[in-house]
């Protein structure tokens, strides 16, 4: 909250309070610092993906699906963040999706892998966590035993 204070500007304040708010259970209060850092950084699809999980989760489904459609057209030459798509179908239950595009990102050595929260300790994953293909995926990526080590099993 101080750095929004100093930098009111600036999204990736907005985004970490966003953040403690999503893993803290606070979804309803997140959105609003979503919204900001996406209207401060509206190339960032990531926080795009959080925002339109945040909308899913809260039952604002048509939301969501806005963020996902524009978030499934390539962007600057750089094509689709399968992370950003990832995280915004989870926020719609839609787990097969979610998965595949989490397979993609992997296959496409997606950045976002490395600077988004991680797919061990964010609660986000829960509900696929013990998906064979989410298993597979930390498999792929060697994070396989941080989740062992962490959640057992």
């Amino acid at each position: 909250k101080k750095g929004i204070e100093a930098f009111p500007a600036l999204g990736l304040h907005h985004e970490m309070l966003a953040d403690a708010y999503l893993m803290s259970g606070r979804t309803r209060e997140a959105i609003p610092e979503l919204e900001t850092a996406v209207r401060l950084d509206p190339e960032l699809a990531l926080r795009k993906g959080y925002l339109a999980y945040g909308y899913g989760v809260t039952g604002q489904k048509e939301k969501a699906r806005a963020i996902i459609t524009n978030l499934e057209q390539p962007s600057g030459g750089r094509g689709r963040s399968g992370v950003a798509l990832a995280v915004a179908y989870s926020g719609l239950d839609d787990h097969a999706r979610a998965l595949s595009a989490l397979e993609q990102a992997v296959d496409q050595r997606d950045i976002s892998l490395t600077t988004a929260s991680s797919l061990v300790p964010d609660k986000i994953w829960d509900p696929i966590r013990f998906d064979p293909r989410f298993i597979e995926i930390l498999r792929r990526m060697n994070l396989l035993q941080y989740q062992q080590a962490l959640r057992g099993k």
